[in-house]
């Protein structure tokens, strides 16, 4: 039987642009789960709920630092939270760095579901690790 995903997973979604933020955050709840959103890494940076986040999803041109920055700088403090960018057209060097830091891109405009299935695929891989670690 597989591992299931806990109960109303948080997703912290981060988007300098309003509009886009808005309407990932709502979908995500449509989804079934509930969001943090915020403009800036720095403002969510300073959520106390970011180090239980169950996975970001980012843009990679934010005010203060750069989506990949961000997951770096996290990852540095030995916070190792899954997330997911969403640039826009992002150039080779940032797939590159994407691509090994283990964080998957999905482009805009996001017009299929693949955030929904990256997002529970992320989350449902999160949780089976910690089922063998346990």
């Amino acid at each position: 039987m597989p591992a299931s995903a806990p109960a109303s997973p948080v997703v912290f979604v981060i988007d300098s642009d309003l509009a886009v933020l808005s309407a990932l955050a709502f979908a995500l709840e449509a989804e079934g789960y509930r969001t943090c959103a915020f403009r800036s890494p720095a403002r969510a940076d300073r959520s106390p709920d970011l180090r239980t986040a169950a996975c970001i999803v980012l843009d990679q041109v934010l005010p203060d630092e750069s989506g990949l920055d961000f997951i770096a700088r996290l990852r540095g403090e030995t916070y190792r939270i899954p997330a997911i960018l969403i640039p826009s057209a992002p150039p080779l060097h940032v797939r590159l760095a994407a691509l090994d830091m283990g964080v998957p891109i999905i482009e805009k405009p996001l017009l299929d579901d693949a955030l929904f299935e990256a997002v529970r695929s992320l989350i449902y891989a999160q949780v089976a690790e910690r089922t063998l670690t346990a």
